[in-house]
């Protein structure tokens, strides 16, 4: 089955369209949450504005349960998003002091095969904000994607940049 080419449409269409696709591909794992009071809550708990694009993701085509998808992610759903501070409590991943001092506004929302390493998307408002960090350790962490829109095209394509 092909992954949907989710291109320039408004995000509700992308992630329905992406919604749709995990609905027929992963049948006997997938099934979207839309739950908005989980989403509130994650804001609220963790005292931060989601980003738009990443809100959109999480009201469409997040997971009722977190699954791992046909490349080997694992889509955590809403009430298992994590920040990264929490997360990462036993270990420091290799970011630099900035990003560590803001480690409890980084939300954790997948990872690679069963934690080889995760994404987490920045929820600090500046120039970071909506980018998906890759959370490996070493090498250092680096940005991958610019939004939550990039990123779900790129791991819908197995790209090399996420990894």
């Amino acid at each position: 089955m092909t992954p949907p080419l989710l291109g320039d449409a408004p995000a509700e269409q992308r992630y329905a369209a992406l919604a749709d696709y995990w609905a027929l591909a992963e049948s006997k794992f997938y099934t979207p949450a839309h739950d908005e009071d989980d989403i509130a809550a994650l804001e609220s708990r963790y005292g931060i504005r989601l980003p738009p694009e990443f809100r959109a993701y999480l009201s469409i085509a997040a997971p009722r349960r977190q699954f791992m998808d046909q490349v080997t992610i694992s889509w955590w759903a809403v009430g298992d998003i994590k920040s990264l501070a929490e997360e990462c409590a036993k270990w420091t991943p290799g970011w630099g002091d900035a990003v560590e001092s803001d480690a409890h506004r980084y939300l954790v929302f997948a990872d690679y095969m069963i934690w080889c390493w995760a994404w987490a998307i920045c929820c600090v408002e500046g120039p970071d904000y909506g980018r998906i960090a890759l959370i490996r350790g070493d090498p250092p962490d680096a940005f991958v994607a610019d939004d939550m829109g990039a990123f779900i095209a790129l791991a819908l394509r197995d790209d090399p940049q996420i990894h």
